[in-house]
């Protein structure tokens, strides 16, 4: 009876099922991995194998990393890996390595991997650093001395890429290192060490890049401005730097500025933009509110379709000597279509409440969960999980936000430098 009226479970005719499908996808794993404890050895779980790129079962093998003996499947992933377009699988098999027990016997077979394509020459910078992030995941410290190995790479790239790592890896020590690198000839290098300042999300990290910002060259300045806006540690100088006497120090903070969806830093830039002396920082505050602009537009939701308008419902109305009719008439034919129709009616049908059904409809689509054909089962799984989404959306918005956390008071320790820093901080 517990079980009967808890939030876990839905009641669905005489059946109790999992209100929320993570539930299915964990306790099937589980099974699964119990199930694979007394199989045969040799066996190679062909039916997961099967499902080893199917998005629908990507949650599920996730859980099934965690609890089972992934290692057949690992081995299918690294063949994959080696193949030109194998980048997807040797990243599926790095968040395996993340999510599975600390003494798994094939993590170094995933790290040498992800070393291996790390130094690839031909790689495209997001790409190399993306192999970086996770292999810094899975190695976590362990990682630090691949990354030192590595600077000494004679490819820019590589060396800028595990500059990168070495702020993942998320230690103090590393801001000599850092500070060294600023004074490379090489402009992607300087810009990884403060990137990789950034990584390390110290405040000691934060303080020495707000006292580099002055003495930047014109190029380096907004990026450091960039990199100080990704923290609030970094915000307090960014309206320090909105008061320089520097008009290039000015306009990098605004740079920084827009950098930060705060209404406290759009006003900062709309003042910069009205009352600053200097034409070059008025545009580049005028700039960043513009960016920011475009960015808000660009998020707004499009509009539903239009059921009247649907062509396929039309032709399906048509099929059942029914007119199509307008707004609430169209809707109950769309009503109708997923009720009735046949397997393709029942999909579109799904498809589209998906994007404008309400709650009501929620009893309608789950008994086509039980239907013969699966990808009316998928349709139909899909369509609840968006409109319960939705619900759950509205429901919190109205309740209103959680407060705020309270953003622990930085570190008060040290007067900004007068000279350009030549030793950075370590302090965590």
């Amino acid at each position: 009876k517990l079980l009967q009226h808890s939030d876990l479970f839905q009641q669905v005719g005489k059946e109790l099922r999992f209100t929320h499908y993570v539930w299915e996808a964990f306790f099937t794993a589980r099974a699964l991995a119990e199930e694979a404890k007394t199989a045969d050895p040799t066996s190679e779980q062909p039916e997961l194998l099967k499902y080893l790129h199917d998005p629908a079962w990507t949650l599920l093998l996730d859980c099934y990393a965690g609890l089972g003996d992934v290692e057949p499947l690992i081995k299918t992933l690294l063949q994959e890996s080696r193949a030109e377009k194998g980048l997807p699988a040797l990243f599926k098999a790095a968040r395996w390595a993340i999510l599975a027990p600390e003494d798994v016997p094939w993590r170094k077979e995933i790290l040498k991997a992800l070393a291996q394509a790390f130094i690839k020459p031909s790689l495209e910078q997001p790409t190399r650093l993306r192999i970086g992030r996770a292999l810094a995941m899975v190695a976590g410290e362990s990682a630090r001395p691949f990354y030192l190995q590595t600077l000494r790479h004679p490819l820019p790239a590589v060396r800028a890429a595990a500059l990168r790592g070495l702020g993942w890896t998320g230690r103090p020590r590393e801001m000599k290192i850092l500070a060294a690198a600023l004074r490379d000839p090489d402009f992607t290098i300087r810009e990884s060490a403060i990137w990789a300042l950034s990584d390390l999300g110290t405040v000691g990290a934060f303080r020495y890049l707000s006292d580099l910002l002055p003495y930047g060259d014109e190029q380096l300045m907004p990026v450091i401005a960039e990199a100080l806006a990704t923290q609030p540690d970094g915000w307090d100088p960014l309206k320090e730097a909105t008061q320089a006497e520097d008009l290039l120090v000015r306009r990098a903070a605004a740079h920084g500025l827009g950098q930060i969806h705060q209404p406290w830093a759009q006003s900062i830039l709309e003042k910069m933009g009205r009352e600053d002396t200097q034409w070059l920082v008025r545009s580049a505050a005028q700039a960043a509110l513009s960016t920011q602009q475009k960015e808000a537009e660009a998020t707004v939701v499009a509009a539903p379709p239009k059921i009247d308008e649907m062509q396929w419902l039309l032709a399906w109305a048509a099929q059942q000597g029914l007119g199509l009719g307008i707004g609430e008439a169209a809707l109950q034919m769309l009503l109708h279509a997923v009720e009735t129709g046949d397997s393709n009616a029942r999909i579109s049908g799904a498809l589209t409440l998906s994007l404008i059904g309400r709650q009501e409809h929620l009893d309608m689509l789950r008994p086509l969960l039980d239907h013969e054909d699966a990808a009316v089962q998928k349709a139909a799984a899909a369509a609840i999980r968006h409109i319960e989404t939705r619900y759950k959306e509205v429901t919190n918005v109205e309740e209103g936000p959680p407060a705020d956390e309270e953003v622990p008071p930085a570190d008060e320790e040290g007067e900004p430098k007068e000279s350009p820093p030549s030793e950075p901080e370590t302090q965590p």
